[in-house]
């Protein structure tokens, strides 16, 4: 009796849900202790969008907490649009992110299971061994144990492949690409999107055979570009104009790779994450995806046996691998893209298209781990008698078990770097939150400043545009004004508000202690910019100023995603009943 496809499924979330919680398992047996390194700040930001909705009874927009203030909803690598993220109001801060890991973990397993069952066609035993590899891969831990939470939609990839392989076929799969680039803006997946764009560009021109199939995939490549824009647009357009309005500055990225570190970052299990690679520019987990010499070996005979109808993994991974190898010189893949195509030139570290090479090279294992399993049927043939018949079904059995068993070292690796997870403190239980939001005076921790309602000057990340603006500390009131003549009264401020009673003869300007955006509005007079610090212009007389942030597109998004989200149900619901039922 054959399973339901329904038990299928259950089987494989069962599956992959199991490989994650033992992969996992050094995180969550130190289960109240924080994530260290860049955790810490994925963490805080994570914090400040749960304290938004619980304490401040607001949308996560504007965090007060971090540079004097920065874009939250709008932040490139921001979590708090995730909808998993949301849990951390019913489970706090700390599980929220365990799970966040486990869970994408587990979709990385699932999602390369399914593309090499369903699209290169290799055993079950084949396809876990490329499964755990993958979800438990060198570059997926060294970035996640480092901290980098935002990378975790890289676990996406392989479902993608599968997606866009059949998109132009079937507008299901079309779909479900676009519904993924949607999540990975929810995310905070800004640069794992130009990771995966350029895989699925890359593979585009692989099935640009015969001319017909050029009108499908243009067809289907707009309805991706529709469904994902749509849908994510209340993520997405904040986020597109917060790029266009500061561009981050990035010189010329010439960081290349030597044959010997390619050969290293794959199989090198030694280095520390944070070890300083002589002559590059980055730390080793920049570079480092770990697959073990048993993986990769399986790897080169798959690249020999995969034949013509695996043509597309052999250009997908040169693909990978030219651009990971980085600036070879300016008539190299990278030193071409980076510096003519957009938005490639304003990415850096290309080494990090070592998740491309890894997928590849799992999947070429994948179809060794088969290929040499069929040559065993042949062992008698081949060895003139000399090995029995009897002998070909355990010789057979060896080989799967060998690749699994190659996964289990990548599993092992993987677990030596998990213990680097639960390094930060634990984030107090017993902070109470001050009656007033102000900069300074911070006792409790970096995580628990969200909680304690206290922000600080100084900035851990990049994306703070208007970082240095001379800010005020302490509990003192949160706006004044230039002129001692004016009068500003009654302050209070929330995460994302100041309210003030202005009392003027004549047109003033009100500082208020926070960094300037441009998406600052007023419901009086006009929000400015002064020495990088936020301020309002407001006119003469007796006024009660709101400021608030929100970010210019916001509305306009809400509103597309709701109709998109819509049309897709719609969509789904038709192509279902023009599907001809079993039995029909």
């Amino acid at each position: 009796m054959q399973p339901t496809p329904r038990l299928r499924a259950l089987g494989l979330a069962l599956l992959s849900f199991g490989v994650a919680v033992y992969g996992w398992w050094p995180a969550l047996a130190a289960y109240k202790n924080t994530q260290g390194g860049d955790g810490q700040y994925f963490h805080k930001l994570v914090e400040a969008g749960r304290v938004a909705v619980a304490h401040h009874h607001e949308l996560p927009l504007w965090d007060p907490y971090e540079c004097g203030g920065r874009p939250l909803w709008d932040n490139p690598q921001s979590l708090v649009a995730a909808p998993l993220i949301w849990l951390a109001l019913v489970l706090g801060t700390t599980a929220t992110m365990k799970l966040w890991y486990i869970a994408h973990t587990a979709a990385g397993f699932a999602s390369m299971w399914l593309l090499c069952r369903k699209e290169v066609g290799v055993s079950a035993g084949a396809a876990f061994a490329a499964s755990l590899g993958w979800a438990c891969g060198g570059f997926h831990m060294h970035h996640f144990s480092g901290g980098h939470a935002a990378f975790v939609t890289f676990e996406l990839m392989p479902l993608a492949l599968l997606l866009w392989r059949r998109a132009d076929h079937d507008d299901r799969a079309a779909i479900g690409v676009g519904l993924l680039v949607a999540l990975l803006g929810f995310e905070g997946g800004a640069l794992p999107l130009l990771y995966v764009a350029v895989l699925l560009g890359g593979e585009t021109f692989t099935r640009l055979w015969p001319v017909a199939r050029i009108v499908r995939i243009v067809r289907a490549g707009a309805i991706v570009l529709g469904v994902g824009i749509g849908v994510g647009a209340v993520r997405l357009l904040p986020v597109i104009d917060q790029l266009r309005s500061h561009k981050r500055p990035l010189g010329v990225d010439l960081d290349h790779m030597t044959l010997s570190s390619l050969v290293d970052a794959f199989v090198n299990g030694y280095h520390a994450h944070l070890h300083r690679m002589p002559g590059h520019a980055y730390v080793w987990g920049e570079y480092a995806a770990y697959l073990g010499w048993v993986l990769l070996l399986l790897a080169l005979v798959g690249i020999v046996v995969g034949g013509r109808r695996h043509a597309w993994v052999g250009a997908l991974l040169v693909l990978g691998l030219a651009l990971m190898i980085g600036h070879q010189g300016p008539l190299s893949p990278w030193g071409i893209l980076h510096k003519y195509v957009y938005p490639l030139k304003e990415m850096r570290v290309p080494s990090r298209f070592n998740a491309q090479a890894s997928l590849l090279l799992l999947v070429y294992a994948a179809i060794a781990t088969d290929r040499l399993a069929a040559l065993a049927r042949r062992l008698p043939e081949l060895s003139r008698g000399r090995i029995p018949v009897r002998a070909v079904p355990y010789v057979r059995a060896v080989i799967p078990m060998i690749a699994i068993a190659g996964a289990g070292d990548v599993l092992g690796h993987g677990l030596q770097l998990a213990h680097e997870y639960p390094t930060g403190a634990p984030q107090s239980p017993n902070v109470e939150p001050s009656a007033r939001l102000f900069i300074g005076g911070g006792s409790a921790g970096f995580v628990n400043e969200p909680q304690q309602n206290r922000g600080r000057l100084s900035c851990y990340e990049p994306w703070a545009p208007y970082e240095g603006a001379p800010l005020w500390t302490g509990d003192v009131p949160q706006a004044k004004s230039i002129d001692p003549a004016v009068i500003v009264s009654n302050v209070t401020r929330t995460q994302n508000t100041f309210s003030m009673d202005v009392q003027s003869d004549g047109p003033s300007r009100v500082l208020l202690n926070s960094s300037f955006d441009l998406n600052w509005r007023s419901n009086i007079g006009a929000p400015v910019e002064v020495d990088k610090q936020l301020a309002i212009d407001v006119p003469a007389g007796v006024h009660h100023v709101r400021a608030y942030y929100r970010p210019r597109l916001l509305t306009f998004g809400a509103i597309v995603t709701a109709i998109s989200i819509a049309a897709v149900v719609v969509a789904l619901r038709r192509i279902r009943k023009s599907i001809p039922q079993r039995g029909s």
